[in-house]
């Protein structure tokens, strides 16, 4: 049987509560500071990858447009090709459904105030943003006399189009994370020059 006396109770002075509370506290702290490094982290790899997705997409609607600039299946469409090229702006046409007449026409242009790449397709929708973020771009277009410009003087003798285009994060952690993802790409014509 045991027994207890009514002054021998077991228990926590105020000193070991304070070393607990305190211990406590350096544990939750720490715990803080891992969830908001993880946190950090985590934003600062999700705009780095919608960055990435956004100018890898742009490149590739841009690249598919390029490539099929001119494409005349019947012979009649006399203004398909490339119509306006720039440094920073490229207008396209094609038709591209063989009925004899340019039917699509694409307009890409950059815009380095809202650092904005859009797209103004010929279907009445206006220009549309293709890829936020973008810190620069740049068109080259090599001709068929083997030189290299960004705004060739007669757009028929444009055969290569390079684009180059770099993109960086906006937005919270920027100031710190601001690392800058490029992307090229040179891209044949080959409905030109036939």
């Amino acid at each position: 049987m045991i027994t207890t006396r009514l002054g021998d109770e077991n228990g926590l002075t105020l000193v070991e509560l304070m070393v607990g509370m305190v211990m406590a506290l350096v544990v939750l702290a720490a715990i803080y500071q891992l969830f908001m490094s993880s946190n950090k982290i985590y934003t600062v790899q999700g705009k780095v990858v919608e960055v990435q997705q956004g100018l890898r997409g742009a490149l590739d609607l841009m690249a598919g447009d390029i490539r099929m600039a001119g494409l005349d299946p019947t012979g009649d469409a006399g203004n398909a090709g490339i119509a306006t090229a720039t440094a920073s702006r490229i207008q396209i046409r094609m038709d591209y459904n063989g009925s004899g007449a340019v039917d699509r026409d694409v307009i890409y242009t950059y815009n380095s105030t809202s650092n904005v790449l859009a797209v103004n397709q010929n279907d009445g929708s206006g220009l549309q943003p293709l890829a936020d973020d973008v810190a620069s771009f740049a068109l080259s277009y090599d001709l068929t006399n083997g030189t290299t410009v960004s705004a060739p003087p007669d757009t028929g003798e444009v055969r290569v189009v390079s684009i180059d285009a770099c993109g960086r994060i906006s937005g919270s952690y920027s100031d710190e994370y601001n690392s800058t993802h490029c992307f090229s790409e040179s891209v044949a014509c080959r409905n030109l020059g036939l």
